[in-house]
C-alpha cells in the first residue's frame, strides 16, 4: 500500500512526499484505522486524526446505555437476553416440582424439601429478571412485535395472557403460605394446600413459556 505523509498545520501550497518528509515541524505517529488496516497520519502534538486525504475522522462516542461491568455488554442485550433466559429458568423451575412431588410420594421427605427450595430460588430469579425488564422496558406490544401477524392471534394472545397472569398471581400468593404451614409442621395443612398449588404453578409455568413463544418465536 503506498503511504502518503500529510505535513504540519503551518505548510501551505503542494510539496511533494520527500519535501514533507524534510520540512514537516511536528513528530508524525502513524496509526491504524479500521480492520482493513488502512493506514492515516496522527498529528503528535494535537492528536488530530487525518485520513489519507486529509479530511478528519469522526471521534469514537461510547454507546448510549453501556454498562462497565466485565461481561462488557449493553443494556439493550441484557434486556433482550431476559425473555428467553426467563423461559429457561422456569422449564428449570417446572422439573424440580415434578421431581419434587415424586420424591415426597416416595416418601423422601428430606429430597423434597431440597428440590423445593432450589426450584422456589429459581422462580424468586425469574421473578427478580421479570420486574428488572418491567422496569427498564415496560411491556412488550403484541402488534410492535409481531407486525405481520393476523388479527385475531392479538386478541388470542392477550387472553391467553390474562388467564396466565391471573394464575400466576394466585400462584405467587399462595406459595407464602404452603412454605409457612411447612416451617411450623402443620403437615396436613401443608399436604392439603400443596396438592392445589402445586398444580396450580405447573400449569402456570406451562403457560409462560406458551405466552413466550407467541410472542417472540410463532410470528
Amino acid at each position: 500500500m503506498t503511504e502518503e505523509f500529510c505535513g504540519s498545520a503551518g505548510e501551505t501550497g503542494a510539496a511533494s512526499v520527500g519535501s514533507d518528509r524534510s520540512t514537516e515541524a511536528e513528530p508524525v505517529v502513524w496509526a491504524r484505522a479500521g480492520a482493513a488496516g488502512t493506514r492515516h497520519a496522527v498529528n503528535a502534538t494535537s492528536r488530530t486524526q487525518l485520513t489519507r486525504t486529509g479530511t478528519n475522522l469522526p471521534r469514537r462516542r461510547p454507546a448510549k446505555g453501556f454498562v462497565p461491568w466485565p461481561l462488557g455488554r449493553s443494556v439493550v442485550d441484557l434486556i433482550a437476553a431476559i425473555p428467553p433466559a426467563n423461559t429457561v429458568i422456569v422449564a428449570v423451575v417446572g422439573v424440580l416440582i415434578l421431581r419434587a412431588v415424586h420424591e415426597i410420594r416416595r416418601g423422601n421427605v428430606d429430597r423434597h424439601k431440597q428440590l423445593m427450595i432450589a426450584a422456589t430460588a429459581l422462580f424468586s430469579l425469574f421473578l427478580a429478571l421479570y420486574l428488572v425488564r418491567m422496569f427498564l422496558h415496560g411491556p412488550t406490544s403484541f402488534a410492535a412485535q409481531n407486525p405481520t401477524a393476523p388479527g385475531w392471534a392479538s386478541t388470542f394472545y392477550y387472553a391467553f395472557l390474562g388467564t396466565h397472569m391471573v394464575l400466576a398471581v394466585a400462584t405467587i400468593v399462595l406459595i407464602p403460605f404452603v412454605y409457612l404451614r411447612a416451617m411450623r409442621s402443620h403437615w396436613t395443612e401443608h399436604r392439603q394446600l400443596a396438592t392445589k398449588v402445586a398444580p396450580m404453578w405447573l400449569v402456570s409455568i406451562v403457560m409462560g413459556i406458551a405466552v413466550y413463544f407467541l410472542l417472540f418465536q410463532v410470528w
